[in-house]
C-alpha cells in the first residue's frame, strides 16, 4: 500500500541513526539495505543477528533511532523481541515482512508486507528485494546531487586503492 511506503520513508528520513537487522535468509537483504542507506549518507548499522551482537547494538538505541527488521524467512521471535526492546527505548520500528501476522510484523510500529503468491514453501525474496530497492531509490531521489558526489568520492577511493595495488 502506497501510504505504508510513504510512512516508512518518513520514518527513515527522520532518523538520526538506522539499525538494520535480519536473521538467516533475511541477513543478506538486511546487509544490502544497510549498505545502500550508508551510501545515501544515512548513519546506519547492520546489527549482527546473533543475540549478543544484537544486544550490543540495541544498547545504543533511543528515540532518535529507527530499527528496521527484514523478515523474509520463518518467524523469528528474537527479531521480534529486538523490535519490542527498541520500541521500549523510544525508537521507531519498521519491518519488511512476508506476513502481517508474523511476530516481527506484530512487534513493529510499521510493517511493509512483501508477500507474494507462493508456489513453494520458500519465501519470495525477490518481492522483498524489490520493495527495499524502491524505498532506497526514493530516498536517493531526495538528494540526487549528494548521491552523485558520494558516488564520485567512492570511485575516487576505489581507483586509488586499485592503482596502489598494482604498484
Amino acid at each position: 500500500a502506497p501510504h505504508l511506503v510513504r510512512e516508512a520513508l518518513s520514518l527513515l528520513r527522520s532518523a538520526r541513526h538506522v539499525y538494520v537487522v535480519g536473521q538467516g535468509l533475511s541477513s543478506s537483504l538486511a546487509q544490502l539495505l544497510a549498505e545502500l542507506l550508508r551510501f545515501l549518507g544515512y548513519a546506519t548499522t547492520d546489527a549482527a543477528a546473533d543475540t549478543l551482537s544484537l544486544a550490543m547494538h540495541l544498547a545504543d538505541v533511543d528515540e532518535n533511532c529507527v530499527l528496521v527488521a527484514v523478515a523474509a524467512g520463518p518467524p523469528s521471535e528474537e527479531t521480534a523481541n529486538a523490535l519490542r526492546y527498541a520500541r521500549e527505548k523510544g525508537a521507531r520500528t519498521l519491518a519488511f515482512t512476508w506476513s502481517l501476522t508474523s511476530p516481527v510484523a506484530q512487534a513493529a510500529d510499521l510493517a511493509l508486507p512483501c508477500g507474494a503468491v507462493e508456489v513453494s514453501p520458500l519465501t519470495s525474496v525477490g518481492v522483498m528485494a524489490g520493495l527495499i530497492d524502491s524505498v532506497v531509490q526514493t530516498l536517493a531521489a531526495d538528494d540526487v546531487e549528494g548521491v552523485q558526489m558520494r558516488m564520485e568520492r567512492y570511485i575516487q577511493a576505489r581507483d586509488y586503492m586499485l592503482a596502489r595495488k598494482r604498484r
